[in-house]
């Protein structure tokens, strides 16, 4: 990167959620690229209980327990 001392120790993170569209050079292992590749799966009904109560908490109108359900069911997948 430029501008930056050769024994930087930097971290960039890149993120996408349509890793079949990247460019494969970008994904192919070569010194400079990308070192380590995570990939994070989607979030089982338990995460996404727990996802819906935690974005929903500062809402006038909180969901009920009945409606986070409706929400996990409805959104199995995503």
């Amino acid at each position: 990167m430029d501008g930056a001392a050769a024994d930087a120790d930097l971290l960039f993170v890149l993120t996408t959620n349509r890793a079949d569209l990247l460019e494969p050079a970008a994904s192919r292992p070569r010194p400079g690229r990308v070192d380590v590749a995570v990939e994070i799966d989607l979030p089982d009904s338990d995460a996404g209980r727990v996802c819906s109560r935690w974005y929903s908490r500062s809402l006038p109108l909180a969901p009920h327990d009945s409606e986070i359900a409706d929400i996990v069911q409805r959104t199995d997948g995503l």
